[in-house]
């Protein structure tokens, strides 16, 4: 989750599949990964602002290959929060697409609501994530925020939550 919400007050949750490779596949189960998904999605739930709003899940895809998409786990996830938790997905948008998320992309969106395929987007490049109020972006998609994903692990277990 990005340090700071969206103009607009949205929690902006970033990803970046290619973390998540034959390694990772090893070594988290399924399960475990959609875990982790819901409990981002929980801390984000924390703030009014995000309940109003809702939250975007910015996506880098920079560096995915086909081995990085898991449909299993895009079922599993999107499966498990549709109509469970009072959570609004504002927006999806996918950063510096490969080649191969033309062959994907039906099968993904297969997952979603209807109401959040409306929402999905496809970018290129992140040039046009303004027009959508997402103007702090990672570093690693040309922005000013770093990321910190321990900092972050951290003080969310100094406020136990």
């Amino acid at each position: 989750m990005l340090p700071t919400p969206d103009p607009m007050g949205r929690a902006v949750v970033y990803i970046d599949p290619s973390r998540y490779g034959a390694t990772e596949r090893k070594q988290f189960t399924r399960l475990e990964l959609c875990r982790a998904v819901w409990y981002v999605v929980h801390a984000a739930l924390e703030t009014v602002a995000c309940q109003r709003h809702g939250q975007v899940m910015l996506v880098n895809a920079q560096h995915c290959t086909i081995s990085n998409f898991d449909r299993r786990l895009c079922q599993t996830v999107f499966g498990s929060l549709s109509g469970s938790i009072p959570a609004r997905s504002a927006g999806f948008h996918i950063c510096r697409a490969p080649t191969f998320l033309p062959l994907v992309f039906p099968a993904l969106k297969t997952f979603f609501p209807d109401p959040l395929k409306s929402r999905f987007h496809v970018h290129k490049h992140e040039g046009k994530l303004a027009k959508y109020g997402l103007v702090a972006v990672p570093t690693t998609l040309g922005g000013t925020v770093e990321l910190n994903v321990e900092a972050w692990t951290q003080k969310r277990m100094e406020c136990g939550a």
